[in-house]
């Protein structure tokens, strides 16, 4: 019991508690989704109440590299390919903007780009 958390002890071993801010008795139970995964900076409180104070901390995301203007660009064009139903996958990835460019936005018609834009 503390100033604003009271827990209670079932004799079949399952735990209840009251109190705290948003969090319900169930997220504490063995089975709940939190007792296996992370779920973020939380006080030395909420830590005892959901018994996860040794619960890791998941592994650092590596920075999600950027992206090349040709690569942006390549993504760009084949969603328009893909819209007018003319995409194909390229042979290869290293000349995938050539491709798309070359082979494929010459078989979206000028009509058809029209049309999209008077609708």
């Amino acid at each position: 019991i503390s100033d604003n958390v009271m827990f209670a002890l079932t004799d079949l071993g399952e735990i209840f508690a009251w109190g705290g801010t948003d969090h319900w008795w169930h997220e504490v139970e063995p089975d709940s989704y939190w007792q296996t995964n992370w779920r973020g900076d939380t006080t030395a409180r909420s830590k005892m109440l959901l018994m996860t104070q040794d619960k890791p901390a998941p592994e650092e995301e590596e920075p999600h590299k950027q992206d090349s203007p040709e690569d942006i660009e390549a993504d760009k064009l084949k969603l328009v390919v893909q819209y007018y139903g003319h995409w194909k996958p390229p042979p290869g990835a290293e000349n995938r903007l050539l491709y798309i460019k070359g082979d494929l936005m010459p078989l979206v018609k000028f009509e058809e780009v029209q049309l999209s834009l008077d609708v």
